[in-house]
Order: structure tokens, then C-alpha cells, then sequence
């Protein structure tokens, strides 16, 4: 899935191969140009890699995933100066346009 302002990908690490399911949402603040961007990123097997290329259940698949690991979190709201990097639980999927 691949949008402008939402993006829904799988990465690999360079150096051990390690899969990891990668979402990116961006809205679009029209008045002052400072868009919020987040990143959610978790690993994810071989299988999990083929369920969601089928594209069958992908919003089913993609809340299991996220709910039931770590995922790494990438968060620069509008205002903040400096983006936030964490581990969280769950899945809270920003707004995006």
C-alpha cells in the first residue's frame, strides 16, 4: 500500500535479513506547513511476510501484528521540535489524510 500521505511496507534489515512490517502515516496541515509524521516498524516472519502480500485481511493481520509485539515507534508531531523514537505496545494508528 502505497500513498502519499499513507504507506503500508515491508523492510529487511542489511546485515541478518530480519523482516519488519513498516507503516508510515502523514497528515497534512494546511495552515501552518508543519505536517505530523509517524512511523510504526515491528518484526515479522516469513509467513506473515506471504499473508500480507496475498493482500487478503490485511487490516485484520495488521492490528494482530501490532498488538501482539514491541514495535518501534517514530513520532514527530506538528509542533515538537525534535521527533520521538520508543518501543510501545498495541497498534494506534495516527490520522492521516
Amino acid at each position: 500500500m502505497d500513498e502519499s500521505h499513507f504507506s503500508v511496507g515491508i523492510c529487511a534489515c542489511v546485515h541478518c535479513g530480519q523482516q519488519f512490517l513498516r507503516v508510515f502515516c502523514e497528515q497534512i496541515d494546511w495552515v501552518d506547513g508543519q505536517d505530523p509524521q509517524y512511523f510504526l516498524t515491528a518484526p515479522v516472519s516469513e509467513d506473515e511476510v506471504g499473508n500480507l502480500r496475498m493482500l487478503s485481511g490485511v487490516d485484520s493481520l495488521l492490528a494482530e501484528i501490532f498488538m501482539q509485539r514491541i514495535t518501534l515507534r517514530h513520532d514527530f508531531p506538528k509542533d515538537a521540535q525534535f521527533p520521538v523514537n520508543r518501543w510501545a505496545h498495541g497498534m494506534v494508528m495516527p490520522a492521516h489524510d
